[in-house]
């Protein structure tokens, strides 16, 4: 969750708002009011934010309750909580998906005049196809700071040159993949023309304990377990 008050907390999973607000499949076949649901847009409930993914579930409860997209577009231009722009940000780009209008159009503009747009624009290019979202680039480009260019180039609309990588990693401690993929990882840029550096910029090493079971990143070269101390296998 991206900001979590002290003095909040769950309703009761035994009530349609506790439900919803745990992303509960009950809680999508019970819901009746627009205005659970919205209250769920206005603030992300999610504990594990990284791994749980919302904004389908809510999408789909925002199309089937017929909920108007305006309304969400309208929880972005009154909100400076991040974590309510965040939320609606990515519900949109759901219902964007889907060919919602006014959803392509509220966060477009959104974005057109904003001061800083970034984080909602990578979500858009994200999920949307690029002839929606690359004639933004240069107008948050032009917007950004220096030191936030990491990532964008300008370029011709209507491609995925107006993109470019200039950071990857293999870091991922769910899948831990080897630095060996990178080809795999080269192959996907290639195919939708995005520039990249040629490797992995910040290359990790993973090893699992055969003692304890846990996952390791090897640092410098010290192939022992973090956990238990046991020797690491040095080869994968």
């Amino acid at each position: 969750m991206w900001c979590l008050s002290s003095e909040w907390y769950y309703d009761s999973p035994s009530t349609v708002a506790g439900t919803l607000q745990r992303g509960l499949g009950r809680g999508a076949a019970l819901v009746r009011d627009p205005e659970d649901v919205m209250a769920c847009v206005r603030r992300d409930h999610r504990f594990w934010w990284i791994f749980d993914d919302r904004a389908l579930y809510l999408a789909r409860l925002v199309r089937d309750l017929g909920i108007d997209a305006g309304r969400i577009v309208d929880v972005l231009r009154g909100e400076d909580d991040d974590n309510a722009v965040g939320n609606a940000t990515q519900v949109l780009v759901q219902l964007g998906r889907g060919g919602d209008q006014v959803a392509i159009d509220g966060l477009r503009e959104y974005v057109r005049r904003g001061a800083d747009r970034v984080d909602e624009l990578e979500e858009i290019a994200a999920a949307w196809p690029a002839e929606l979202w690359d004639d933004l680039l240069p107008v948050a480009a032009d917007r950004l700071r220096p030191g936030d260019m990491m990532g964008f180039a300008t370029g011709e609309p209507g491609s995925a040159a107006g993109w470019r990588v200039d950071r990857v990693s293999n870091q991922s401690t769910g899948y831990c993949p080897d630095p060996e993929c990178w080809p795999a990882v080269a192959a996907a840029l290639d195919a939708a023309g995005t520039p990249h550096p040629g490797g992995f910029t910040d290359a990790v090493l993973f090893r699992r304990c055969t003692s304890c079971g846990q996952r390791n990143i090897v640092h410098d070269g010290d192939f022992a377990c973090a956990v238990c101390d046991a020797p690491l296998p040095v080869d994968g």
